[in-house]
């Protein structure tokens, strides 16, 4: 019994130790960009309050500006977009924002890679850690991560210090470390890297897209194929629908615009348009598909895009502008096939 105890101290003891271990790695290593810190803040500034929400990728990030929405729909809205954002972790970041505000709409994104993706998939792992950082539920966190997390990213996904690629790197840490120490937020948003930062979970730049060749393997990548689509990735749209319908949230799906010169090389954009089509008839939802806007070859040009999926600033205003106009014409009664080819 005693040879037990002293076991299970000396466990306890290593464990502590790995933990204050891993906290200060992280604390020096891990990047802190500004934006991510600020749209933390904010969130929680804004807690209790937050009614309308947009959440996805990357693309969902750069494309919605929340500003506009409050302003034209009289709303507090905020964009929970993150870079590659699985709709795995997108389910458990968007229960929470549930259970801690009065959530009336949610915009999801849909993509011709949002059910294709690899949840096994290596480089899936840091942007599923990005959004589970931010679950401040302990219960959450624990039953999410042994659902999103396959056994072969439980390493990554615990031990920050696997993540760490340079570990002398003495200029980014005394940067780094020097930047979380800053009150940067509290002096009001002047950091450098801030100008990307527009608000509410907004990011945005003037970037305008030079024409850069889009390679095969990338066309690839962002077509619609449906031998890719991944059952867990399915499990996980049907629920996040399930639980806005049954919390009494009106949830729209939504596939936000793209490059047209991307768009022109894409393949199953047809079947892709017809199986969330399909989804939404059975939840009886609204699915704003903007690569089928009867009106995008005059609208989202070229010069609105600072890359080959996200829009650039003025674009974004465009596009936020557009969706509110068509949401509320759809309200009053029109039909969305007016808008889009269904």
């Amino acid at each position: 019994m005693h040879s037990i105890k002293k076991i299970l101290l000396r466990l306890i003891i290593v464990f502590l130790f790995v933990l204050i271990l891993e906290s200060g790695l992280r604390f020096i290593y891990e990047p802190n960009e500004d934006y991510s810190q600020y749209r933390k803040i904010e969130l929680e500034e804004n807690k209790g309050e937050i009614e309308m929400v947009f959440c996805g990728t990357s693309r969902t990030m750069k494309d919605y500006n929340p500003q506009i929405f409050d302003k034209k729909l009289n709303t507090n809205s905020f964009n929970l977009g993150t870079g590659q954002q699985p709709i795995s972790i997108t389910y458990y970041y968007l229960k929470e924002i549930i259970e801690k505000n009065p959530i009336e709409v949610v915009f999801l994104e849909v993509s011709p890679t949002t059910l294709c993706k690899d949840s096994d998939r290596a480089n899936d792992t840091p942007a599923k850690l990005s959004v589970y950082d931010r679950l401040f539920n302990w219960k959450t966190k624990i039953i999410s991560f042994f659902d999103i997390f396959p056994v072969s990213e439980y390493e990554e996904a615990i031990l920050y210090s696997t993540n760490i690629e340079s570990l002398f790197d003495f200029e980014f840490i005394k940067s780094n470390v020097n930047s979380k120490l800053s009150n940067r937020y509290e002096d009001g948003l002047k950091g450098v890297d801030t100008k990307s930062y527009k608000g509410k979970g907004h990011v945005s730049g003037r970037s305008v897209y030079k024409g850069a060749e889009i390679g095969s393997k990338y066309i690839e990548k962002k077509s619609w194929e449906g031998k890719r689509i991944q059952k867990k990735n399915v499990k996980f749209l049907n629920k996040i629908i399930q639980m806005c319908l049954r919390e009494g949230i009106e949830i729209n799906l939504v596939t936000v615009p793209v490059n047209p010169k991307l768009q022109a090389e894409l393949s199953g954009l047809d079947e892709m348009n017809n199986y969330y089509l399909d989804i939404a008839s059975h939840y009886s939802i609204d699915y704003y598909n903007f690569y089928n806007y009867r009106k995008k070859d005059n609208v989202f040009l070229i010069e609105y895009f600072s890359d080959f999926i996200h829009m650039n600033e003025k674009g974004t205003e465009i596009f936020s502008n557009y969706l509110i106009d068509i949401y509320l014409k759809s309200k009053c009664g029109e039909e969305l096939e007016k808008f889009f080819v269904l």
